[in-house]
This record gives structure tokens, C-alpha cells and sequence, in this order.
């Protein structure tokens, strides 16, 4: 994945999502939800309500997943605060970088192309794992919700995102995630939609929510870039 004779003329910056794009966040988000679920007398997670709630809001996943299970959704937010606190302490340590993902960025920012990050992530988890992983000083942008905002869109987020690059209304700037609300913002924005097929969406999502392109692997990422 070496650059290669790639176009002139990178693109002006490439926005990410950050679970399921950049860093493999499942077995972090299973223990603490696990844990969560075990302070109010519920059992594990199992497979399919785990990968409903990654990647949008986590209050709006919670409400779903009590709403699954028979039980009253005005439980989410006490199951949020028990899910924040076992994430604070051991998300780091459960969080893991998808291969080829630091060698595509290294790759891009060498090309001249700027990163950012928007993610539904709350920021005090956010920068701690980008820091971990060795990759937040190769973003020029990282914007997040605060820990505070229980329901802000990715629409949202990604947005503040285009104003600090000051790219609002810059065409050909592409946004690689691998949920349908990464794929909807990015339209939104005017970007160009871009599907992970590594992270926590399936295929028939990304399509049905208008991705442009399909990528299998990080390995991809600088190709599709600078083609």
C-alpha cells in the first residue's frame, strides 16, 4: 500500500469515524455493557444487541436494548452511567487498532492529506484511546460529543468537525465509516460517503444508506484516496 503514481491532487482531508473504522472497540464496549447489565440483574449482551448499539448514540442503543429485552427504557440512563464508569477505567487496555489503519494514515498525512476524526465516542474516551494507540498527533481535528450530550447526531458532530478544517462546502472529501449514520452525515455534508466493511455494519447497511464505495480492508484506504 505504498504510494504510488496516485493522483495529482490528493483530496483536501479525509474524515473518519473512529469505532469500527480506526480501532476495534468491541471486546471494550462487551465487558463494560456486560458489566452494566449485571448492576441491574440483566444478563450479557449477546452478539446481535451488541452490534445494534455500536457506532450511533450509546443512550439511543440502551433504550433499544431494554425495549428488546421486555423492560422499561427509563432504565437507560442509570444503565449509561454504570456503562461510563467500568468504560472510563479499562477501555484503553480493551481497545485495539485495526491493522493497516496507522500505515494508511501515516501514508496520507505523508501525501499532504489532512485527518479528522468524527465520532459518537464522548470525548473523554475518545482522545485517551487516539493517545494510546499512537495516532492523535497525525489528526488535525478530533471532535467528539461531550460526555454531557446524550443525543447529538453524527450529522452534528461531523459538522463542527467540517467547520474547524474549514472545508464547509468543499466537494470531494471523503468520509470512511462503517454505520448507516456515518453514511447518512457524510451525505448531509456533501462528502463522499465511504463504507468499512472491517467495522461493526454490514454491507446491505452501507449500501442501503447510499455508501459510493464499498472498502474490505484498511489496506484499501490509500488507494481509494489518492485514485
Amino acid at each position: 500500500m505504498a504510494p504510488g503514481s496516485g493522483r495529482v491532487s490528493p483530496p483536501a482531508a479525509v474524515v473518519f469515524d473512529l469505532d469500527g473504522v480506526v480501532v476495534d472497540s468491541e471486546p471494550a464496549i462487551r465487558a463494560s455493557l456486560n458489566a452494566a447489565l449485571l448492576s441491574i440483574g440483566e444478563s450479557s449482551v449477546d452478539d446481535s444487541e451488541l452490534r445494534s448499539i455500536i457506532g450511533p448514540p450509546l443512550l439511543a442503543g440502551l433504550s433499544s436494548l431494554l425495549e428488546g429485552r421486555g423492560l422499561s427504557t427509563g432504565l437507560a440512563r442509570r444503565l449509561l452511567d454504570e456503562y461510563r464508569l467500568d468504560y472510563a477505567a479499562h477501555s484503553t487496555a480493551n481497545t485495539f487498532v485495526y491493522e493497516g489503519i496507522v500505515e494508511a494514515l501515516v501514508a496520507l498525512m505523508d501525501a499532504g492529506v489532512r485527518l479528522a476524526i468524527a465520532t459518537s465516542k464522548p470525548m473523554q474516551f475518545s482522545l485517551p484511546i487516539l493517545e494510546q494507540i499512537g495516532i492523535a498527533d497525525s489528526l488535525e481535528v478530533v471532535e467528539a460529543p461531550d460526555v454531557a450530550a446524550l443525543s447529538e447526531s453524527k450529522t452534528e458532530t461531523l459538522g463542527r468537525a467540517l467547520v474547524r478544517l474549514d472545508l464547509i462546502g468543499v466537494a470531494g472529501v471523503p468520509m470512511v465509516g462503517d454505520r448507516r449514520p456515518d453514511i447518512e452525515a457524510a451525505i448531509v455534508h456533501g462528502l463522499i460517503p465511504v463504507g468499512a466493511l472491517w467495522g461493526y455494519g454490514s454491507r446491505s447497511e452501507l449500501a442501503e444508506a447510499g455508501a459510493a464505495r464499498l472498502l474490505e480492508s484498511p489496506h484499501d484506504l490509500y488507494e481509494f484516496v489518492m485514485s
